[in-house]
């Protein structure tokens, strides 16, 4: 592990210890569950916090692994608003099951801790990818193939993208159109020919986070011929 012992015991982040797989945690919460031992809840709240932690601890690895341990800690210390970004980095990625948005959230925050300058856009990625997660991220992937299957000359540009887009479910939709991700804007005849309009369906954001998660992707729990 890159982080000293005493560094990850003093931040709280501890690695793989303590987690039982799941069939084991089960029945381990099931013989509890007779009268006079008690404390299934307990047992099985005990295994999702020791998941949450492993998951804390695979985002500051692969944060430190590029900043180091040393740097890191010093402009966590003298930028409050880069701190707030990497806490909030850090809860996002605890809370998702999908691996490559924990690395793409380190790799922003990492980016910001090397370069001042990228401080302001990394909060704004982490806000993004808050609000994103596999549902989404699949959606993108879908509407981009639809996108990439559109020859140049295709009739019924605009039905084909409304159909897309319509495809997706509401929820999805909002939360997509909310972070600027996708989305199809009303534009006029000749404009639905163009680039321009094209992109409506996957902003230039969505397509940027989307190469990244591809890129980053190497379970494809994303871009799998399943999101097809």
């Amino acid at each position: 592990m890159l982080l000293d012992p005493a560094v990850r015991r003093y931040g709280g982040i501890v690695g793989n210890d303590g987690i039982k797989p799941w069939p084991e945690v089960l029945q381990l919460a099931a013989v509890n569950l007779l009268p006079g031992i008690g404390g299934s809840f307990a047992v099985l709240l005990e295994q999702a916090h020791a998941r949450d932690r492993a998951r804390a601890a695979e985002y500051a690895e692969h944060v430190v692994e590029r900043t180091g341990v040393e740097r890191l800690g010093q402009r966590l210390t003298d930028d409050p608003i880069l701190e707030s970004t990497f806490i909030r980095a850090a809860e996002a990625a605890v809370r998702t099951g999908v691996n490559a948005k924990r690395a793409l959230l380190a790799q922003v925050v990492a980016a910001a801790v090397l370069d001042d300058a990228k401080v302001d856009e990394s909060q704004l990625y982490v806000q993004a990818l808050t609000h994103l997660d596999a549902p989404h991220l699949r959606a993108l992937e879908r509407l981009r193939r639809v996108l990439d299957a559109l020859p140049s000359d295709a009739q019924n540009v605009e039905s084909r993208l409304r159909a897309a887009w319509a495809a997706e479910p509401t929820a999805v939709r909002a939360t997509l159109f909310q972070v600027g991700c996708a989305g199809v804007a009303p534009l006029n005849v000749a404009a639905i020919f163009t680039p321009t309009y094209r992109r409506q369906l996957l902003t230039d954001f969505g397509r940027e986070l989307l190469d990244w998660i591809r890129v980053l992707d190497t379970a494809g729990q994303v871009t799998t011929a399943d999101s097809a």
